[in-house]
């Protein structure tokens, strides 16, 4: 696997052939990490999933690392930070813009080489954009999870609400490599859609 992901506009010769880290046998025990982009809602999301992680899959810690910036890639020190902490899995978010999933894609793509299980929270209205991103490096899709652009502007009632709702989804990302694959009925739609009013 290579030490490091190639920028973007690299040589063909560069390119990472798609493949994912090993999923989690299961979350019970597990430490996770929740990397973010500094953009609005990230602590009140990471609070959420702190506490809904441990009571419904007996993940042990979700320590908080926010990057420098959200548009950049995290450097190799960084990466290599993140997951010399014995890391088991990472959660990256909250990707609402195009500089902000072009980061989380690099970011997602470096854990997995790392043989890291991650998993993205994205806007929705960015999904067409973070497909093409993967599909640069060789991957079909990363695995992640979307969510409403407006969630930047929830109360944080509602974002424990939306956290709430897509917990099985992150963890069916991180566990579940045929979730991963595209392959699996039994977790539901990786798209989960804001609550009717």
């Amino acid at each position: 696997m290579p030490d490091q992901v190639p920028g973007f506009g690299g040589d063909e010769s560069d390119a990472i052939d798609g493949t994912f880290a090993d999923r989690l046998d299961g979350l019970d025990g597990a430490s996770l990490t929740f990397v973010s982009l500094g953009t609005p809602n990230s602590r009140e999301m990471h609070a959420a999933l702190e506490t809904l992680l441990a009571d419904q899959y007996g993940v042990d810690s979700l320590d908080y690392y926010e990057k420098a910036h959200f548009s950049r890639p995290l450097s190799d020190e960084d990466v290599d930070t993140i997951v010399g902490d014995d890391v088991d899995g990472v959660i990256e978010g909250f990707a609402l813009c195009g500089s902000c999933n072009s980061s989380s894609s690099v970011d997602a793509i470096a854990f997995e080489n790392h043989g890291v299980s991650t998993v993205q929270i994205i806007s929705e209205d960015f999904l067409d954009l973070n497909r093409k991103i993967s599909g640069s490096y060789g991957y079909d899709q990363l695995p992640l999870v979307t969510i409403p652009q407006s969630t930047k502007y929830d109360s944080e009632a509602e974002i424990e609400s939306l956290m709430d709702d897509i917990a099985a989804h992150l963890a069916a990302m991180l566990t579940c490599a045929d979730c991963v694959a595209g392959d699996c009925g039994a977790h539901g739609d990786r798209q989960v859609q804001a609550a009717d009013d």
